[in-house]
């Protein structure tokens, strides 16, 4: 079967290769249409049969050649736009070869405003203007007929030749060592969505781009050597430093980006080009109190932190969300004082204890014990829930289960299977039947449903999905329901959809 994967996935990666252009090309027509876009003055062209990036550079008065090829370029298909900076000087005459003008360059993707005139902007350069808040250019589709997606992920295919494809390695993988394990599920997950939307009659075309590294130099041109930045959507399973930069570069081409792994909430920040699946703690507390409303009247809540720098979001937005109502009856407990801690749940018969003490790792896993421990000494009298945020199961392999449980523990999973879905269950079947091995983590159902998702999005509603990406209708299949929300101009979206679990059995259940 891994064979049969990267033997597929090599075809895969081969694909766009046969769209590269060479030199020459039929003569070029200059366009006479232009637009003005961030102070500057653009030639707007369409590419028509037989050109190439060669023949419009010479038209257009580009001297350097392998630059805008290495830079912008690669792939040129019938009816692409492209824009042209026009030349500040001899604008007019077509520049040879030899031209000693300075090189300018041919971009595929539209600049970062709407069209308005030159004056306009001049004046909105002014020093005594504010900055303008970055707003999204949402260009048309690739293909009427054809979703384009690139997939960009660590799948380290340089390493394949250690990998061993024995049946026993196969059937094993999830307790090897082995990076490419690690990711390689939500690229199968990928392919099962893409078989699904098939069998719906959708046509998406994939290019896979391996990026297995943090360096900000390699994620560039890895997104440059394969022309993502000429997608509809891109998809993204990369650590921090490398979804940075390719953000960036997201942005740069206008092209929407997302990631469906990432819990951190400033990525969304000052790029409207990002999308984030999971949601925001925002969205979580959100979930949480309602859930407090409808299940546990009355209880009062009891939020435990250390006053920490990385646990200010979390209590400002607290605060805002706890002080706009009056059902829920909240303390807010410094844990310096913890040693007060029975003493100040004593005469309650029902609590809530969240917890977003954050003061760092090492002092996280003490104070976790601690918690437990002193929580535990006072549930003989006191029915206890303990809620954290973020799935301490996942942060510290080594959490006593038992503890926990016996505290009633509440938490947001995103990278957990729920056992209570009948379809979750079905997808679980489906990859077994299909790969002969089970899902070792959650990563499967995560590219499963940006895919579905996000296609199904502009399949059905073009470009404008973009505005809002929100579909009236989930998608046949979607693991998990998905909606999103932008919290303010200028920033990306961010889901909105926030689970909340109980742990149950050593199991987690959905709290519906």
């Amino acid at each position: 079967m891994l064979k049969r994967f990267y033997l597929t996935m090599l075809i895969l990666l081969a694909g766009p290769i046969c769209w590269a252009q060479m030199p020459g090309g039929v003569p070029v027509e200059r366009s006479t249409k232009t637009q003005w876009m961030n102070g500057r003055q653009f030639y707007v062209h369409v590419v028509q049969s037989g050109q190439t990036v060669y023949s419009i550079s010479r038209a257009y008065g580009v001297k350097d050649y392998d630059a805008v090829v290495k830079k912008d370029i690669h792939f040129l298909s019938v009816g692409d736009t492209v824009w042209i900076p026009v030349q500040k000087v001899n604008e007019n005459a077509a520049v040879s070869a030899q031209s000693t003008q300075t090189p300018s360059k041919v971009t595929t993707s539209a600049p970062a405003t709407t069209s308005q005139s030159s004056s306009t902007q001049s004046t909105s350069h002014s020093s005594a203007q504010p900055k303008p808040i970055p707003q999204a250019v949402i260009r048309d589709r690739m293909s009427p007929s054809t979703v384009v997606v690139s997939l960009m992920m660590p799948l380290y295919l340089d390493q394949i030749e250690s990998i061993s494809t024995t049946k026993f390695d196969v059937e094993q993988r999830g307790r090897k060592s082995y990076k490419q394990f690690e990711f390689i599920q939500f690229y199968e997950g990928i392919q099962m969505g893409l078989n699904e939307l098939q069998q719906q009659g959708v046509n998406v075309r994939l290019n896979v781009v391996d990026v297995a590294t943090q360096d900000a130099a390699t994620v560039e041109r890895q997104w440059r050597s394969f022309n993502v930045g000429a997608s509809d959507v891109v998809i993204t399973l990369l650590p921090k430093e490398s979804f940075t930069r390719a953000a960036q570069l997201a942005a740069d081409d206008h092209v929407f980006i997302i990631n469906p792994l990432s819990m951190r909430d400033e990525i969304v920040n000052q790029n409207p080009y990002v999308v984030k699946c999971q949601p925001s703690a925002s969205a979580r507390i959100r979930r949480l109190l309602e859930y407090m409303r409808t299940t546990m009247p009355g209880t009062p809540l009891y939020i435990i932190h250390s006053k920490s720098n990385a646990e200010k979001p979390v209590l400002d937005e607290l605060r805002s969300q706890l002080s706009s109502q009056t059902a829920i009856r909240y303390t807010f407990f410094d844990w310096a004082a913890s040693g007060k801690l029975a003493s100040t749940l004593k005469g309650e018969n029902k609590i809530v204890v969240l917890s977003v003490y954050d003061a760092g790792r090492d002092r996280n896993r003490t104070y976790n014990n601690t918690l437990l421990s002193r929580l535990s000494s006072v549930s003989s009298k006191c029915d206890i829930t303990l809620v954290t945020l973020d799935n301490w199961c996942d942060i510290y392999p080594d959490v006593d289960l038992i503890f926990l449980q016996n505290q009633h523990y509440h938490t947001f999973l995103s990278n957990e299977w729920d056992y209570s879905s009948r379809r979750q269950l079905d997808f679980l079947r489906d990859f077994y039947r299909q790969y002969h091995v089970e899902p070792s983590n959650y990563y499967a159902a995560l590219g499963h449903d940006a895919i579905l998702y996000f296609v199904t999005g502009i399949h059905s509603k073009g470009t404008a999905f973009w505005r809002n990406p929100n579909l009236d209708r989930a998608p046949e299949g979607l693991l998990r329901p998905a909606s999103f929300h932008c919290t303010q101009p200028g920033n990306g979206f961010e889901g909105n959809t926030a689970l909340l679990f109980r742990l149950n059995n050593f199991q987690f259940f959905e709290c519906r």
